[in-house]
């Protein structure tokens, strides 16, 4: 049986040098060069309604931060690869003019370099695949792109560029037939082809560019507006914290928790209860900037059994979990306090590795308020993951007389023959602010194994501690296998 532990539970824009560097008429031409390919509408709104230089170079300080895939660290990743895709895209795709305008420039831009490039620089003949009708052709020259995977857009992704008029130009084409010299001129319908791939049908390709164009429509429009907002509001704070765990080898489910302290929240009356309604947004964005998921619900917070002073010493969580495969991808979270009209907005970043084939595969380590049993019948409701209820902890921030509560699952583990169930060793480690590491075993310890799969559930007491900040390390092996890999994070003891 499983121990149950409760714990009590102005958006500053820097200067950017470079930018400050430039005028006013080179800040107004910011929005027509390169960053048309990132750039919302909802940012280009904002930006055109911009008068002074010093506030567009706010603004452009704060698009490539809020792009930014790793904020710990002082460079910016993803403006520099963004700029050196730019880069290689004039370098070799050049054609009258500058290669990053260019259909292979934009696609290299915003999508990377292809997992396969099949390239006819000189065109003539060529001999089609079977799943295209296996006949010989006489094309133009042209290119062939296969992606594994296009967060967003779907998986087994092929373009096709074809060079018509033979000046370097390579346009970007739904259709196959456009690369054969002599397919429009002879009136000819292609061969019955055999084999044919569920991609190549035309509507599948229209399909595949219609979600790259087209955003899941959304419940509260005027709500993702206030991403615009993000140069001025922040009059409403909350925290936010992002986990992930897997559901599949290429689906990772991802717990988005919000808290928001309700004192800082418009109550209204409502006969006999006081209400305050708050909407909800969520934004995820892959490295390219490309939207891949987005979500906007409404949840509320109101006295159900207790006075509105009690409600007001405590804070509301709230959580949503939303699909994505490995990758890494910036959360945009934008919370509206729908009486007063307050905005908050919040940044955060989540990378959820591929499946390793050499150590061990686990979800991330959850640091956690509550973990208790789950009710029967709960699963897929807030904070219930797997058999346990696990509430986070969001700041990683715990009261000496608390204990820490650790969560997480591995996965892929080797069965034994004669049991059928998986063997795992792990060890737990604190080390504190004076460099002394303290091991923890298996004591408050739950682990309920499902398949291959193990779920891990941990308390350790804190109040011997001193407080500072702790370095926390779990190690897990897999016995039957002896694959192994460490979880590491920071908490602080208050």
């Amino acid at each position: 049986m499983i121990s149950i532990w409760i714990f009590a539970l102005t958006l500053s824009l820097p200067h950017s040098g470079q930018a400050g560097k430039q005028n006013r008429e080179t800040l107004h031409d910011w929005i027509k060069g390169e960053v048309r390919y990132l750039i919302t509408e909802e940012e280009r709104s904002v930006y055109e309604r911009l008068t002074s230089a010093e506030e567009r170079e706010h603004f452009i300080e704060e698009f490539w931060r809020r792009r930014d895939t790793n904020p710990a660290t002082p460079d910016n990743e993803f403006r520099e690869e963004f700029y050196r895709r730019i880069a290689y895209a004039n370098e070799n795709f050049r054609a009258g003019g500058p290669g990053w305008l260019t259909d292979r420039g934009r696609v290299y831009v915003l999508y990377g370099p292809p997992d396969r490039r099949d390239a006819h620089p000189m065109g003539g003949r060529y001999q089609k695949p079977a799943n295209m009708g296996g006949d010989t052709v006489t094309t133009f020259p042209f290119e062939i792109w296969e992606y594994n995977y296009i967060p967003g857009i779907g998986q087994d992704i092929t373009i096709e560029f074809v060079d018509r008029s033979g000046s370097g130009m390579y346009v970007l084409t739904t259709d196959s037939n456009q690369k054969d010299v002599f397919y429009w001129r002879r009136g000819e319908m292609p061969r019955q082809r055999i084999w044919a791939r569920a991609k190549e049908m035309p509507f599948e390709r229209m399909r595949v560019w219609a979600r790259i164009q087209s955003p899941p429509p959304l419940r509260f429009p005027s709500l993702r507006e206030e991403v615009k907002a993000a140069v001025s509001y922040d009059n409403l704070p909350f925290e936010v914290g992002t986990s992930f765990v897997r559901m599949s080898e290429d689906s990772y489910a991802i717990p988005i928790t919000v808290t928001v302290p309700n004192d800082k929240l418009d109550y209204a009356g409502l006969g006999g209860y006081f209400q305050a309604d708050l909407q909800l947004y969520i934004s995820a964005t892959d490295l390219n900037g490309a939207t891949v998921y987005q979500v906007d619900e409404a949840f509320e917070v109101k006295t159900s059994g207790e006075s509105l002073p009690d409600l007001l010493k405590r804070p509301t969580y709230h959580q949503r979990v939303i699909p994505l495969p490995p990758g890494r991808y910036r959360m945009n979270i934008v919370l509206k306090d729908v009486n007063s009209g307050k905005v908050g907005v919040r940044d955060a970043v989540v990378w959820i590795p591929q499946v390793s084939d050499t150590g061990l595969n686990t979800s991330s380590l959850i640091y956690a308020d509550v973990i208790q049993p789950a009710p029967e019948g709960s699963r897929g409701e807030e904070f219930v993951i797997g058999p346990l209820k696990v509430v986070p902890n969001l700041k990683g921030a715990f009261l000496r007389q608390h204990r820490l509560g650790l969560y997480l699952e591995v996965y892929d583990l080797e069965l034994d023959r004669s049991t059928e169930k998986p063997s795992v060793e792990i060890s737990y480690a604190l080390e504190g602010p004076d460099g002394r590491t303290l091991h923890f075993g298996g004591e408050m310890e739950s682990r309920f194994p499902e398949g291959r799969s193990m779920a891990v559930a941990k308390a350790i007491p804190l109040d011997n501690l001193a407080p500072g900040k702790y370095r926390v390390t779990v190690r897990v092996s897999d016995a039957l296998t002896g694959r192994q890999c460490t979880l590491e994070g920071r908490i602080e003891v208050l």
